[in-house]
């Protein structure tokens, strides 16, 4: 059997089995001398993996970012499954159905939140452009808001929220706190944690 040094490194051989004696005047061909030194190179400068720790404190970040993943995996899986599914809830469940019925729509309820909360109107190519989806998409999810009632038309450009869906928004989020409190305050605790561990390492 050759000997593993004598084929890691040329300058080393062997005459009798398990026996290994430096080579006399060898000094290799090129490509033998550039495959050893490439490997030592290796074994020398190869990065640490990326959970290997960096400073004292490394490896209980890494332990709190496994489990705050796995905390915002639980309420992200969550909020999945009720994508498409009708709405459970005693208030409003028709509208809040028709809303998580696709992603689209999930995001359009935002948006209309976040401009009634900023005081402003909305128009069809801004509902286009934010929600990545073509002007006829957007356009036909305004006008069939607008039918349901659950959008106001302003004028020829403009919608708002109607009252309607802002009182059904905020019922929504009211059963959002308490379904989804006892998980957050576990994230939000660990992400504390992250932060504290963080400055800690500066």
């Amino acid at each position: 059997m050759t000997h593993l040094r004598s084929k890691l490194n040329p300058f080393f051989s062997e005459d009798d089995a398990g026996k290994v004696k430096l080579c006399e005047q060898r000094q290799g061909t090129l490509n033998e001398q550039l495959s050893y030194w490439k490997g030592q190179k290796r074994s020398i400068e190869e990065p640490a993996p990326v959970d290997s720790p960096r400073k004292p404190n490394d490896h209980f970040e890494q332990s709190l970012i496994k489990h705050t993943a796995y905390h915002n995996a639980t309420i992200e899986l969550a909020k999945y499954k009720r994508v498409g599914k009708p709405s459970k809830s005693k208030e409003h469940a028709e509208i809040k159905t028709y809303f998580n019925s696709t992603a689209n729509k999930i995001a359009y309820a935002s948006l209309l939140y976040l401009n009634y909360f900023d005081k402003k109107l909305l128009k069809k190519t801004i509902v286009s452009s934010s929600l990545a989806i073509t002007a006829k998409a957007a356009s036909d999810m305004v006008n069939e808001c607008i039918s349901r009632g659950y959008v106001l038309k302003v004028n020829t450009r403009e919608h708002e929220a109607s009252p309607y869906f802002i009182e059904a928004y905020l019922s929504y989020i009211n059963e959002e706190v308490h379904r989804l409190l006892p998980k957050a305050r576990l994230m939000i605790s660990f992400m504390d944690a992250i932060k504290a561990t963080q400055e800690a390492n500066k």
